[in-house]
């Protein structure tokens, strides 16, 4: 695709909430400039129109005194503030997806909260889909319907929210899902972690990229990538300890 081809489809098909809120905003300009530029560029609607648009959704994303606010400059904005300012850019174009990358790692946990169940609630209302790239297991069981685990830049176990954590497939799942406190049990054991180090992604093996670390680990594991193997509830996983279901599918 051209360029220009690709500028229709990001921000007005495809959107994006970046990290940190502290750094995602230009701190040179005020943010119904960084707002109305967005709008007017994927709406084609004027520049009246476009700020319009723009306090509208800084309304609908909880900023108090938006028609004010929005002539303001980001270091005037909190943290969560910011945030917030970042899911209304994301969300003004009302585009199909939004892509939310650790929406809320730099804030605290009660703004985390604030600003999950915004997303929420704005995306409920504007039928926009959100893929949530997190590692925090307590964020996507209270967000995702479907999870996808990665490893090493590749999918490795696929399904909806209540398969995975009632029945993890994959190695690598069952491990993340180990390492987490649990407040509803009692145990005077030492907190799982997966042992050995993440492999380097910019020469990895054509086997497994796991088996160092695994537990389960055997021979064609150091010889071969798994195929995806297919369970009941459009479960999968990349492990070789399913090859007989992988040859079924």
């Amino acid at each position: 695709m051209s360029s220009n081809e690709i500028r229709e489809i990001r921000g007005n098909k495809i959107s994006m909430i970046f990290q940190d809120p502290m750094t995602s905003l230009n701190p040179f300009l005020r943010i119904s400039t960084q707002m109305v530029e967005t709008i007017q560029l994927h709406q084609k609607i004027d520049k009246k129109a476009a700020k319009a648009k723009a306090i509208e959704m800084l309304k609908l994303a909880g900023i108090p005194a938006p028609e004010k606010r929005i002539d303001q400059y980001p270091h005037q904005f909190s943290g969560g503030m910011r945030q917030r300012v970042m899911i209304a850019m994301g969300l003004s174009c009302n585009p199909e997806i939004l892509i939310a990358d650790e929406p809320t790692s730099a804030l605290d946990v009660t703004i985390q909260a604030q600003i999950l169940e915004l997303m929420q609630e704005l995306t409920r209302k504007l039928g926009t889909a959100v893929i949530l790239i997190t590692h925090s297991l307590g964020v996507v069981a209270g967000m995702c319907d479907t999870i996808c685990v990665m490893y090493a830049g590749r999918i490795v176990e696929r399904g909806r929210t209540e398969e995975i954590f009632e029945s993890p497939r994959h190695p690598y799942t069952q491990g993340l899902i180990r390492s987490v406190p649990r407040l509803d049990q009692e145990t005077k054991e030492r907190l799982y972690s997966i042992p050995g180090q993440p492999p380097n992604v910019i020469d990895l093996p054509d086997c497994c990229p796991f088996y160092p670390r695994c537990e389960k680990a055997m021979d064609i594991c150091r010889e071969k990538y798994p195929p995806v193997a297919s369970f009941e509830n459009n479960q999968s996983a990349s492990c070789w300890l399913y090859a007989k279901e992988a040859q079924n599918v």
